[in-house]
């Protein structure tokens, strides 16, 4: 078995997805207000990676609860 993290940051979009094998457990894709985003790809960075944070410990929160 296999756990995959897939982050694809788009221009104006971030998709975020986790698979086992080939199966999605979650799969979300966030638009971004393009007044926020800087045009350097690189100071972009914190935004997105405070979505990514919140929404994997989102994504924890729903497995723990669904455990025994």
């Amino acid at each position: 078995m296999f756990c995959i993290l897939v982050i694809n940051p788009g221009s104006t979009s971030t998709k975020i997805a986790v698979y086992e094998d080939e199966a999605p457990l979650f799969v979300e894709s966030r638009d971004h207000d393009t007044a926020k985003l800087s045009p350097a790809v690189m100071e972009q960075f914190e935004l997105r990676h405070r979505l990514l944070l919140l929404q994997l410990q989102r994504l924890l929160l729903r497995i723990r609860r669904t455990l025994p």
